[in-house]
């Protein structure tokens, strides 16, 4: 595994983001969220990914997102699928 320590930047205090993980319901920020944490407590990316069952270039893509507009920009934003064929009938 590498060692890829990219400088997270700390838009929130590690308490913050401890009461994002308490709060979150979704799976997808429970994750996100942890991961984020895993980077904060010194994880490499590749480690952190690791934890939360992703695979390093995507903890490359979240650490991005993270260090380019914190936690809106990491969170997901699914646009809720397509749409059925078929009518309430």
């Amino acid at each position: 595994m590498g060692s890829r320590r990219t400088e997270i930047k700390r838009h929130l205090p590690e308490e913050e983001i401890d009461e994002l993980l308490r709060e979150a319901e979704d799976k997808h920020h429970i994750r996100r969220i942890g991961f984020v944490k895993n980077l904060y407590q010194g994880d490499t990316i590749p480690e952190a990914a690791d934890r939360e069952g992703r695979s390093p270039a995507t903890g490359t893509r979240w650490t991005e997102d993270w260090n380019d507009g914190g936690f809106e920009e990491l969170m997901p934003s699914f646009g809720g699928g397509r749409p059925p064929k078929l009518d309430e009938d």
